[in-house]
């Protein structure tokens, strides 16, 4: 995706594999962990945390954070046609409610670990394994790398009984103090929506 100078923006490759091909080898997923502590912000992280509206506070629970990552509940998406009428399509082919929620999530681990907000940069390489459960899926982000506010970690999507979904291989994000006044504007305090 170009902007109005014709810098590119946003760049994805995205290798397509035919019906007939072997399924890719679905790796281990990694351990929900057991040691978990709490947000320091509690249970509200949209009136505290978060920025997000209505539509996209996806995060309906935290598990826990660890100095390594975030185990999370996300919500999925409303079907495409929900979101945008008209569209004739009935399924999403990745969950944009569950990618956002995956950044929000690490919004969430910056804030506890690196003192400040964080804006996605970067995903190394996504790879869907099975389908979503309708409503909910668990998420556990494990952190690679940490570098003064540049974070690198594979985020695990699990299904109801641990299984692995799909992989967020080498997400980056970047955190800085600077977001605080631009995550301040947008924050609010409405609950978050239950998809339709």
């Amino acid at each position: 995706l170009v902007d109005a100078t014709g810098r590119a923006r946003v760049r994805a490759v995205v290798t397509l594999h035919p019906p007939d091909r072997a399924r890719l080898e679905v790796p281990s997923p990694v351990e929900w962990p057991s040691e978990l502590r709490a947000l320091s912000v509690g249970d509200d992280v949209y009136g505290r945390a978060l920025f997000h509206g209505p539509a996209f506070q996806c995060v309906s629970s935290v598990a826990g954070v660890w100095e390594g990552g975030i185990a999370a509940t996300l919500r999925r998406a409303p079907a495409p046609n929900v979101w945008q009428p008209g569209s004739g399509v009935d399924a999403w082919s990745v969950d944009p409610l569950v990618v956002d929620g995956i950044f929000q999530a690490m919004i969430l681990w910056c804030r506890e670990f690196v003192g400040a907000p964080s804006l996605p940069s970067r995903i190394a390489r996504f790879r869907a394994f099975g389908t979503l459960p309708a409503e909910e899926v668990r998420i556990v982000a494990t952190v690679r790398r940490r570098r003064g506010g540049n974070v690198l970690s594979d985020v695990d999507v699990l299904g109801p009984g641990g299984e692995l979904l799909a992989r967020f291989d080498g997400y980056t994000c970047t955190a800085s103090a600077s977001l605080e006044a631009a995550f301040a504007t947008g924050r609010g305090t409405a609950r978050p929506a239950s998809p339709a």
